[in-house]
């Protein structure tokens, strides 16, 4: 994890916003797009990468949207809150 205190300069910090938000609308593919763009070729290991990396967001995502795994979801969180309170209260 970073801290929020180390520098990077604008161009870094863009790149990186992009990259993101590439990433999540796109998947992996963008990355591969930028440093092509930086004039870094990539082999096909990387490409495979991206691939399989794409798959098993999707196969992910697919899985998370199901009803019961929300309503699990929403279940675990309402337990944490209770939880949470729970200490607050404890501690006065």
């Amino acid at each position: 994890m970073y801290t929020k205190i180390k520098y990077v300069g604008i161009e870094h910090l863009e790149l990186g916003a992009y990259d993101a938000v590439a990433n999540f609308n796109i998947g992996r593919k963008p990355s591969v797009v930028i440093l092509e763009g930086l004039n870094i070729v990539q082999g096909q290991y990387p490409t495979r990468g991206c691939i399989k990396s794409n798959k098993k967001r999707f196969m992910f995502a697919a899985i998370n949207k199901k009803k019961e795994v929300q309503a699990g979801r929403k279940f675990l969180q309402g337990l944490k809150k209770k939880n949470e309170d729970r200490e607050i209260d404890l501690e006065g």
